[in-house]
């Protein structure tokens, strides 16, 4: 649900392309140091970050299916994975 409050707000909204295909995408944090969004890769067993100021994308190969993503103030990224809790910074 979106609520717009004022006339004059103006909405941009944006769509990436994730470069692994059928990745299925979930569990997106945004990380507000460093102004990069981290997302589970449910389908490929990967983590994926999209760097909002260059548009491009990192992701890295898990051993498990990640499924919910969480970012410290550190940077560090937290993932949950079926009975596992992951960590890489």
């Amino acid at each position: 649900m979106i609520y717009i409050f004022s006339r004059k707000m103006e909405i941009k909204l944006g769509e990436w392309a994730i470069p692994t295909n059928s990745s299925g995408p979930i569990g997106i944090q945004f990380d507000p140091s460093s102004g990069k969004l981290y997302f589970a890769e449910n389908n490929t067993k990967k983590i994926g970050r999209l760097d909002l100021s260059t548009n491009s994308f990192t992701e890295w190969s898990i051993d498990v299916t990640p499924s919910i993503i969480s970012v410290d103030s550190q940077g560090n990224v937290y993932f949950v994975a079926k009975e596992e809790i992951g960590r890489f910074s």
